[in-house]
């Protein structure tokens, strides 16, 4: 019974004291903790927004910008492939007002090459689109596959929802709630947390977040 009482003293430590406060708040600032607080648990008893208090927040992932980086690395990926294949097209270039890719060459037969090459090659991340050439030379347009697309931006979402919760589990912020809304959008829970702005800053601590698939062209049967 002793044993039993003295070890739920211990486990309630950190609630009655606030430490996760102050480990919080050593976290945003500097500061060393006291070392008696490193012999006790890490986190207290989850007490909920509605009992403890704390704050809510949601984020809105810039799927866009993911995108755009994304097909950045697609066009640098063409460049050197069509270089390789000796199919000399003049420019490649993203237009991120309408997430495509745009090759350009000097005649029409380079750019039947270009095409043959993205059809071979990019079948299941690139489809055909409507261009929208300035008329000075041949060109061909190609936009993200529907499926492609849809696959995109749910890793991407998913991503930024682990990168904000390993962010917040690895500073020790008692049982949040972490959970996605709808598309593009993160809900966060933070009981026992006061300060928003606080909170905010321990989250965008965790940096850039980028999406990168090694290879792009392979299909989405093997990255499923």
């Amino acid at each position: 019974m002793i044993g039993l009482t003295v070890l739920s003293v211990y486990l309630l430590v950190p609630t009655l004291f606030g430490l996760q406060t102050q480990r919080e708040e050593a976290e945003i600032s500097g500061k060393t903790l006291p070392w008696y607080v490193h012999l006790l648990p890490d986190k207290g008893l989850n007490l909920g927004l509605d009992l403890r208090g704390g704050i809510y927040l949601e984020f809105e992932v810039e799927l866009d910008r993911a995108i755009a980086n994304k097909i950045d690395l697609m066009v640098d990926d063409l460049s050197r492939s069509l270089k390789k294949e000796n199919v000399a097209v003049t420019n490649i270039r993203q237009d991120a007002a309408h997430r495509t890719i745009v090759i350009e060459a000097g005649d029409a037969e380079t750019i039947a090459a270009a095409k043959t090459f993205v059809q071979k090659y990019y079948d299941d991340t690139l489809t055909e689109a409507q261009g929208t050439p300035d008329g000075t030379q041949p060109s061909i347009t190609f936009a993200l596959s529907e499926a492609y697309a849809d696959y995109l931006d749910d890793q991407i979402v998913k991503q930024a929802l682990e990168k904000v919760r390993n962010r917040i589990d690895r500073y020790g912020v008692a049982e949040p709630s972490i959970h996605r809304l709808g598309s593009d959008r993160i809900a966060v829970e933070l009981p026992g947390v006061q300060d928003p702005d606080r909170a905010i800053n321990l989250i965008k601590k965790a940096g850039q977040l980028e999406f990168k698939i090694v290879n792009g062209t392979k299909p989405l049967s093997e990255l499923a």
